[in-house]
């Protein structure tokens, strides 16, 4: 099964009770990883870990940062997706054998969901509330974009019989 990250980043607005409940909202959305890139900076870090614990959840600081067993295609906002790039570092990470994953920081997911037959292992996407308030909430999904995610991801695994 992929990995669905939900990258809360900054969305949380350094506010726990914020962080928490778009944790809460994620998993019902369908993600099964957090990722919160620089939260070790932050002072409520071990409430927000145990909070994505209890909701058994993984938890990681850093998708980068994966025993160097991810090769990670990354496409930042505002700029086009390289389909030759995603091709070929899935290819490499075949060829390597290590996990292929990609991460675009846009709202769309048509080349997530064009990943899956590459064999992509890991999706990461912003995540934020339904009013998109947070600082990444212009390339974030929503939860009910993220739940849409999720499904089209899950009904590709099923068609291809993953």
């Amino acid at each position: 099964m992929i990995k669905l990250v939900a990258n809360i980043g900054d969305n949380h607005k350094r506010n726990l009770k914020h962080a928490i409940n778009l944790v809460k909202s994620a998993k019902v959305s369908g993600a099964n990883v957090i990722s919160v890139p620089g939260i070790s900076e932050i002072s409520f870090f071990p409430e927000l870990w145990e909070a994505v614990s209890k909701e058994k959840l993984e938890f990681w600081v850093s998708i980068q940062g994966q025993n160097g067993n991810l090769i990670m295609y990354h496409s930042p906002q505002n700029t086009s997706v390289d389909l030759q790039e995603v091709l070929r570092l899935s290819g490499e990470a075949l060829s390597k054998n290590k996990n292929f994953g990609i991460y675009t920081e846009q709202r769309c997911w048509w080349l997530d969901i064009a990943a899956v037959p590459f064999g992509v292992s890991v999706i990461e996407k912003n995540f934020d509330d339904e009013k998109r308030s947070g600082p990444d909430g212009n390339f974030s999904l929503s939860p009910s974009e993220f739940k849409k995610f999720a499904q089209a991801v899950r009904d590709v695994e099923k068609a291809l019989g993953k």
